[in-house]
């Protein structure tokens, strides 16, 4: 798949979609160049988006987030479309590492 297919795929593959209305992000340094960080609300439900633009992974505490369980769906790295989703806990300051030119979408369950 190419870059809009796996664009596609990460914000609304098998009947996962990112939340309908923006909210807004903060991070920590201004790294926009490198590393970009999305996130939406739908039904009281958040969803997140982090690409890593990188060629060295990414590693950050994700906080001030609402906690408890979310499906989590990856895709990138070196073969440029491993794939990859699972559902996970999300806790208070959950040490986060996002591999080289990789992009990840959690959504809150």
């Amino acid at each position: 798949a190419g870059p809009i297919g796996l664009a596609y795929w990460l914000y609304r593959g098998y009947g996962t979609y990112f939340g309908a209305n923006s909210v807004q992000v903060n991070m920590a340094e201004n790294i926009e160049g490198i590393f970009g960080f999305y996130a939406g609300v739908e039904n009281s439900k958040v969803s997140m988006v982090w690409i890593n633009k990188n060629t060295v992974p990414m590693a950050f505490y994700i906080s001030n987030a609402p906690t408890g369980k979310y499906f989590m769906r990856h895709f990138g790295g070196a073969s440029g479309n491993a794939k990859w989703q699972t559902n996970t806990t999300l806790k208070d300051n959950t040490y986060t590492v996002i591999p080289a030119y990789t992009a990840l979408f959690m959504k809150q369950l």
